[in-house]
């Protein structure tokens, strides 16, 4: 029944990061259109061109953006699984390191710490975390990133194993103008087998995020 559920959740994230990827495409070919452009492949894009018109990169540690959205678990304690959507919070500070000309290493290379938290809205499983997050742009507006680092839990040890756990996540993203943007997101905490339980917490969801 859980794995029929993982399934059915991550189908409609599937959905969801392709209806992103298809506006995404949209967009392009009306902005291509409107200038009299044609649109430009995955090699310009990864030499720097033709990227949507984002706010100058802020450096660390000043905060760069905010997110806000909502998780439902699909894999981890019963309570957790049977709940509403839990909430999500998250900030970013800017990049690390010296500035590229290239726009493709500039993010890759200079990734942004994130500091975040789940909150159960029922009494489930909530946690605060923190780690590093790294994102590449695909086209114009569609973008792909992966974060990870570490976080605390006040679910049961004894399901969990660890108070403090490993937490990874993914995302496929698309920008709105220079400041908004939209994310499909899989985010998974665990200890990675370092303790005598490792239940983990898997959760599926939608996130808003405002660039400053």
């Amino acid at each position: 029944m859980a794995v029929g559920r993982v399934w059915r959740v991550a189908g409609r994230t599937c959905l969801i990061a392709g209806g992103l990827c298809l506006a995404s495409c949209a967009a392009n070919a009306a902005e291509a259109l409107s200038s009299g452009d044609q649109p430009l492949g995955l090699l310009a894009h990864v030499q720097g061109a033709g990227f949507v018109d984002l706010p100058p990169a802020r450096s660390f540690p000043a905060i760069d953006e905010f997110r806000v959205g909502v998780l439902e678990p699909v894999d981890g304690p019963a309570e957790d699984k049977d709940g509403p959507p839990d909430i999500n919070l998250e900030l970013l500070l800017g990049r690390f390191g010296p500035q590229y000309q290239n726009v493709f290493w500039n993010n890759f290379l200079r990734p942004r710490l994130h500091f975040g938290g789940s909150i159960s809205t029922d009494g489930g499983t909530s946690l605060v975390y923190t780690g590093l997050t790294w994102d590449v742009f695909l086209t114009q507006r569609l973008f792909v990133e992966g974060s990870f680092g570490g976080a605390i839990h006040d679910g049961d040890d004894h399901q969990f194993g660890c108070t403090v756990d490993f937490r990874e996540s993914g995302s496929v993203g698309l920008m709105f103008g220079k400041h908004w943007e939209l994310m499909a997101t899989v985010d998974h905490m665990s200890n990675a087998d370092l303790c005598d339980e490792n239940r983990g917490l898997t959760t599926v969801g939608l996130r808003l995020g405002r660039k400053l």
